[in-house]
């Protein structure tokens, strides 16, 4: 049986071994578990008098007399180097005594209920389509960067772009910067959130909070039971979606939201976080009910039809049904558009005014005013996005990021282009300000002259290019150190031998041969004579004489030939 004795010995040797390792004050009372508001550095400096300890006797409430605890262990030294720490760990404002995710003890209100508003009309009146399609604006390559060649066993992205992921049962986090271990937890992860600067991952076993090279447990999963979900609201609280219903905790308190007269399964519900009637709202959509869960009001809504999927953005709340994309705004107004076939998944951030639409093999960017293709994208199965808009992409080979307002626009110029006369091409980066620098490479080697005078513009020559394939490389550099990189893979001129002579061989020889019905039309030269006549007769079809018209492509071919002045 322990006793006191054993007890405040055990304090200070703890207390020691916290000082020495130079733990956060959070992880110290995470481990002695004291509870909220009453934390060792309050921002005051002031001691508790007080604390919980958990002990081999279990947990017991343990009266720290320091007068009496000073005489008696005779540790005058350490009561002034506990004051030290306490004071250094002390931090101004109001967030100093934030408590931690990891603490023990929580201010709980479990039947904080809020009042369920059943009626739709009149304020989610579904408004007459501004127009039945989204408008569209110039294509600009995605331009993907990798981030992770190795697949993770399951990864996650931090609201600040901080990319989070886990390898077994270690767990990391990879910033800009650097890649860190957070620590070793069971279970595969299932969702990462910051939360007052603390990064909180549930895993398929539990929640944690990463702490200085570990992972503390947090006790909100003994409140809670099996949690489902985690997402961060936008005032550095924390939503939590558990079988049975939806929890929010911030600075140290978790109230529970008891939602009454629901038919929504907590369980198999997607989520969004957003604002509407001007309170911060946690979105759930199952089957055709769509939830939208705020500080002092729940809105019930019920749709005709069952909803894809729902995300948010800086305009309100994306619903897509069937056909169907919607917008609901944040006062309660619909808009709706007919959906674009690429859109069998949709990801925005309620930051942002980036909404991305995905079918797994092409990418399209709602900007808040158009939508753009994004092509040159990897095939993905996986989407997450940042506060910035940004958009996070698992492929095949790892983890890929495309950027929401950085991209360059390339005009007169198009993969797979043929290269017959010469041609201006203009280089269109966003964000055009904060350029600076741009450079043109043709096949990794030979740097283009830039025509800076308005803008940015190349000028390709056939001559000087030559036949075969080539890749123009366009760099972007920003003046915050971020740099694009664009190719664009093309065609010179043909050429007699690579391209004409073939279409010759395959689709004229039989008549215009040796031996053949028609005149002879085998060489160059007499190609070259009659390339007008045969330039129309394969236009309209005429020949080859008894075949189907010669496809798109090759009918280029011959006329770029002649644009290109005959080459061999």
């Amino acid at each position: 049986m322990c006793d006191d004795n054993n007890e405040g010995r055990a304090f200070w040797h703890e207390l020691d071994r916290t000082i020495c390792y130079n733990l956060p004050r959070t992880l110290f009372r995470a481990e002695w578990g004291i509870p909220a508001g009453t934390g060792l550095a309050s921002g005051k400096g002031n001691l508790p008098t007080s604390m919980w300890l958990n002990t081999d006797c279990g947990l017991r409430l343990y009266v720290v007399k320091m007068m009496k605890l000073i005489s008696k262990l005779s540790l005058l030294s350490g009561v002034v180097l506990l004051c030290s720490f306490c004071l250094a760990c002390s931090e101004s404002g109001d967030d100093a005594g934030t408590p931690s995710m990891a603490d023990a003890g929580v201010d709980m209100a479990l039947d904080a209920e809020v009042s369920l508003d059943q009626s739709p009309a009149p304020d989610v009146a579904i408004e007459d389509p501004v127009d039945d399609q989204l408008p569209t604006q110039a294509a600009a390559a995605a331009s993907p960067r990798r981030l992770l060649d190795a697949i993770p066993t399951a990864w996650d992205v931090l609201s600040d772009g901080s990319l989070v992921y886990s390898d077994g049962q270690q767990f990391w986090m990879q910033t800009a910067d650097e890649t860190i271990s957070l620590g070793f937890a069971e279970g595969d992860l299932k969702s990462a959130a910051l939360v007052d600067n603390e990064i909180v991952l549930l895993t398929t076993t539990g929640l944690f909070v990463a702490a200085t090279n570990q992972l503390d447990a947090s006790p909100l999963i003994d409140a809670l039971g099996q949690i489902q979900e985690i997402m961060s609201d936008q005032k550095g609280g924390l939503w939590l979606l558990d079988e049975d219903g939806v929890s929010h905790w911030r600075r140290g308190d978790l109230r529970r939201q008891t939602i009454s007269d629901s038919d929504l399964s907590f369980q198999d519900a997607r989520a969004a976080i957003g604002r509407y009637q001007n309170e911060d709202v946690l979105w759930l959509s199952d089957g055709r009910t769509l939830l939208g869960v705020g500080e002092t009001q729940t809105w019930h809504f019920q749709w005709e039809t069952t909803l894809d999927w729902i995300t948010t953005t800086t305009a309100g709340l994306w619903v897509a049904t069937g056909s169907e994309l919607q917008l609901v705004g944040p006062e309660g107004n619909i808009t709706a558009w007919s959906k674009p076939v690429q859109a069998s998944s949709g990801l925005g951030s309620p930051n942002s005014d980036n909404l991305w639409l995905s079918s797994g093999f092409a990418l399209y960017q709602w900007d808040g005013d158009a939508l753009r293709e994004r092509p040159q994208a990897p095939v993905h199965s996986v989407l997450r996005t940042d506060t910035s808009g940004a958009l996070y992409l698992g492929t095949a080979n790892g983890i890929e990021k495309v950027l929401g307002q950085r991209f360059v626009i390339i005009d007169g110029l198009a993969s797979d282009d043929r290269l017959t006369t010469q041609r201006a091409v203009t280089i269109a980066p966003s964000e055009t300000d904060a350029v600076d620098a741009v450079k043109a490479t043709l096949n990794e080697t030979v740097e283009l002259a830039i025509d800076a005078t308005e803008g940015w513009l190349i000028e390709l020559d056939p001559m000087q290019v030559g036949p075969g394939q080539h890749r123009l490389t366009i760099e972007i550099q920003y003046m915050d150190g971020l740099a694009l990189e664009q190719t664009i893979e093309f065609w010179g001129p043909p050429t007699w031998t690579a391209d004409i002579e073939p279409i010759s061989q395959t689709y004229c020889i039989g008549c215009h041969g040796d031996g053949g019905s028609a005149h002879r039309m085998v060489s160059r030269d007499t190609w070259v004579a009659e390339i007008t006549w045969i330039i129309d007769d394969i236009e309209t079809g005429r020949m080859p004489y008894g075949l189907p018209r010669l496809s798109d492509e090759l009918i280029e071919l011959v006329r770029g030939w002649q644009e290109s002045d005959f080459l061999e």
